[in-house]
C-alpha cells in the first residue's frame, strides 16, 4: 500500500480543492481526501492524499483523467488559487499498529530524514515506537517510507477521530512513565538530519 500526497494552496483555493477532490473521487477509483493544515506548516496549507498499490498505475490513470476538458477546469480553478506550487510525494506503507483501514478525521505526522546508511535501524525504531504508542493508547499508527523526491525518510502518521481525540491522546501519552522512559531508551538510535512535526484535520 502507497500514500500519495500533494501538499501546497491557501485558504482562498479550499472551496476549490474541494470541488477537485469531489471530481476526482466521482470519476476515479482512488479515495481523495483534502486535508487543512493546523500545525507544522503555513498558515492555510492544504493536502490532498490518496492510497493506491501501484504508482505506476495511478500515474497512467491520472494522466488519462487530466487529459479530459472537466478535469483541467477543475484543477484550474485550483491553480488560479493557489500561495505557491504544491509539492508531490510517494509513501510506502511499511508497518500498521492497530486498525488504518479507514481515512481518520485528524492526523499528527513526525518526519524524520536520515543519511541513508541509518535507514534500516530508522525504521526498525520507527516500527518499534509506533507499536508503543499504540499499545500505550490505542491510537492507530503507520509506518511510511520514502526517497524519491523526499530523500531517505522515515514517517509516522497517528489517526484520531478529532482534534480534540488528539489532544487528549497525545498528552494521555506524555504524561505516562512509560513513555518518557521509551524516549530515553531510543536517545542512543539513528540521529535525523532534519525533522519535521505537523497536524491536519480532514476537510473533504
Amino acid at each position: 500500500m502507497v500514500i500519495g500526497t500533494s501538499g501546497g494552496g491557501a485558504a482562498a483555493a479550499v472551496p476549490a480543492m474541494v470541488g477537485a477532490v469531489e471530481h476526482f473521487n466521482a470519476n476515479t477509483d482512488y479515495d481523495f481526501a483534502l486535508w487543512q493544515g493546523l500545525l507544522g506548516g503555513p498558515v492555510g496549507s492544504c493536502a490532498v492524499s490518496t492510497r493506491f498499490e501501484s504508482y505506476g498505475e495511478y500515474t497512467a490513470a491520472m494522466q488519462e483523467m487530466n487529459a479530459r476538458p472537466e478535469t483541467l477546469a477543475a484543477v484550474g480553478s485550483v491553480t488560479e488559487a493557489l500561495a505557491g506550487g504544491p509539492e508531490d510525494s510517494v509513501w510506502n506503507i511499511i508497518h500498521a499498529a492497530g486498525d488504518t483501514s479507514e481515512v481518520p478525521n485528524t492526523v499528527a505526522n513526525v518526519i524524520n530524514r536520515f543519511d541513508m546508511e541509518q535507514m534500516p535501524a530508522a525504521v526498525a525504531q520507527a516500527i518499534d515506537f509506533a507499536d508503543f504508542t499504540h499499545d500505550l493508547t490505542g491510537t492507530p499508527a503507520t509506518v511510511c517510507t520514502s526517497i524519491w523526491g523526499t530523500g531517505p525518510t522515515v514517517r509516522i502518521i497517528w489517526g484520531y477521530s478529532s482534534v480534540s481525540d488528539f489532544e487528549q491522546q497525545t498528552e494521555s501519552a506524555m504524561a505516562s512513565p512509560a513513555f518518557a522512559e521509551k524516549v530515553a531508551a531510543n536517545a542512543g538510535g539513528p540521529r535525523p538530519t532534519e525533522s519535521q512535526t505537523g497536524v491536519a484535520t480532514r476537510i473533504a
